[in-house]
């Protein structure tokens, strides 16, 4: 029996619907759990809301080990797409997004261990160790960003670099990296990241979604009208 790789406009689909799931895990999981639960400045509050909502703080480490496996499944996708283009590049991208959902995956056993917590009888005498728990994933998650950003980066110079590629892409991209890797490097770096972070947070935001979102629909428009360009090998020199 002949066995066909995927063509890569189906890979193009199946990335792009990846990248959609992985949007509404992601949004579920900080929107809908913990800014509900978490309050950063009170941390009695956030005991409380946690021990009163114990299955729904489970369900956002669910959801984030979806999204860590999604991640993995979408590098490699996107791997798959690029590479007739930009082989170097789309290699590089795929190991940056690798690599960070490797330390966001490790991270989210601050959230596990914290889920345990939350069920034992003397759960308020923790206060000092759940603070800390809380503070490392979230300085964990800043940092698995770094990798993100730099990712975004290369996702950006690859299509910007490949003819047969949007560029304006390729720009949306690289706007949204440079925007992680400036706020994550001043959360991490700064003694004082909060004036900082708080004039980067629209731009972050605004820049993450519509380049993330921009990725998704281009990719999901290849799958939909079967581009050809996607089959075609970059004439060019370029990595």
């Amino acid at each position: 029996m002949n066995k066909t790789f995927p063509s890569n406009t189906f890979l193009a689909g199946a990335t792009g619907m990846g990248l959609l799931l992985m949007a509404f895990l992601g949004f579920y999981g900080e929107m809908f759990v913990r800014t509900r639960l978490i309050q950063s400045t009170d941390l009695t509050l956030t005991l409380q809301n946690l021990q009163a909502s114990p299955a729904l703080f489970r369900s956002s480490i669910a959801t984030d080990l979806l999204v860590v496996l999604l991640d993995v499944l979408v590098a490699l996708g996107l791997h798959l797409v690029l590479q007739k283009h930009t082989p170097h590049l789309s290699l590089l991208a795929a190991t940056l997004r690798v690599v960070y959902a490797a330390i966001y995956g490790a991270v989210v056993v601050f959230h596990v261990i914290l889920a345990q917590l939350l069920s034992a009888p003397e759960a308020a005498l923790q206060a000092p160790l759940i603070s800390m728990l809380l503070t490392g994933y979230r300085s964990g998650w800043q940092f698995a960003l770094v990798f993100f950003g730099f990712h975004l980066l290369a996702l950006g110079v690859a299509f910007i670099r490949a003819s047969q590629l949007p560029t304006f892409l390729g720009l949306l991209l690289g706007v949204a990296g440079l925007s992680y890797l400036a706020d994550s490097l001043a959360h991490l770096l700064l003694t004082d990241p909060a004036p900082v972070r708080a004039l980067l947070l629209p731009v972050v935001a605004l820049s993450g979604v519509v380049g993330e979102l921009s990725l998704c629909g281009w990719l999901l428009v290849q799958w939909r009208n079967g581009s050809r360009a996607l089959n075609m090998r970059t004439p060019s020199t370029q990595p």
